[in-house]
């Protein structure tokens, strides 16, 4: 499966992700605060940061990508039955991020956009 694609080890707890979902966190975000489509470039692989960057991995992730993220969530778990606990969180959280980003008015702009 990981020959077809670029991918990113991010540690255990998340394993392999794209380097779409990946950033150096270069920014404000802290890896706790980030949901379980998003990673930070693990300490241990800054060192390659030539190759992460090849890749696509890219300094901080910009408030579209927290909706991509939140978007994750509606495709694996649907919609129809309301959210665990602990999802939601994840979900809130996801936002919160986005509206902290230094880029938020762009964010916030398409979304408002898109509702329209």
């Amino acid at each position: 499966m990981l020959e077809a694609r670029k991918s990113v080890w991010t540690g255990e707890a998340k394993g392999f992700l794209a380097p779409a979902q990946v950033a150096f966190g270069e920014g404000a975000t802290a890896e706790e605060g980030l949901c379980r489509y998003l990673a930070l470039v693990p300490p241990s692989l800054c060192q390659y940061d030539t190759l992460l960057r090849a890749l696509g991995v890219k300094n901080e992730f910009v408030p579209a990508e927290f909706a991509r993220a939140n978007a994750c969530f509606v495709r694996d778990f649907g919609c129809v039955e309301p959210l665990s606990e602990e999802v939601l969180a994840e979900c809130v959280a996801t936002l919160r991020a986005a509206a902290s980003s230094p880029n938020r008015y762009r964010f916030l702009l398409a979304a408002l956009s898109s509702l329209a």
